[in-house]
């Protein structure tokens, strides 16, 4: 073998080498690159449904070892209680969590503020509105309202 051969060959392994390290490269990158986000839409008042639903939706994203739950919020509020289950659930969550109050005209109002300030990540998208920020206890029995629900009675 002659060293022009000899460099033939070498150049020809080293072009193999490189198809190779590039497939490699490719595969290595585009598996880091990805992520696993779980998208769930929340669009009703809270209450025991839809916290049942949000509970449900962070177990599973912990479960498949997600990389983000991704919460899009549209609702007008509701009861205290389920707003709590929610809020102790996005606390203690494994995963990060997003809440988006979406689409354009939604808003995350009472209830939906606090769970919304309880995530790891808070977006609006332009044209939707966050606040009035007073949960709703529902009196049992003898109970009265407290004094901000009569103010708004």
């Amino acid at each position: 073998m002659t060293i022009n051969e000899f460099d033939d060959l070498i150049e020809k392994v080293v072009k193999g080498m490189r198809k190779y390290f590039i497939l490699i490269f490719t595969f290595l990158i585009s598996s880091y690159c990805y992520s696993s986000i779980i998208t769930i839409e929340v669009s009703m008042p809270i209450h025991p449904i839809s916290a049942e639903f949000i509970v449900k939706s962070i177990e599973r994203a912990e479960m498949e070892n997600a990389d983000l739950l991704l919460i899009k919020l549209d609702t007008p509020g509701g009861l205290e209680t389920s707003m709590r289950e929610i809020i102790k659930k996005i606390i203690s969550s494994k995963v990060p969590i997003a809440i988006w109050v979406y689409p354009q005209g939604a808003r995350a109002a009472s209830a939906g503020f606090f769970i919304t300030i309880s995530a790891d990540i808070a977006i609006m998208t332009p044209g939707t509105s966050i606040g009035a920020a007073h949960p709703v206890a529902i009196p049992i029995g003898g109970e009265k309202p407290d004094k901000t629900m009569e103010e708004k009675a």
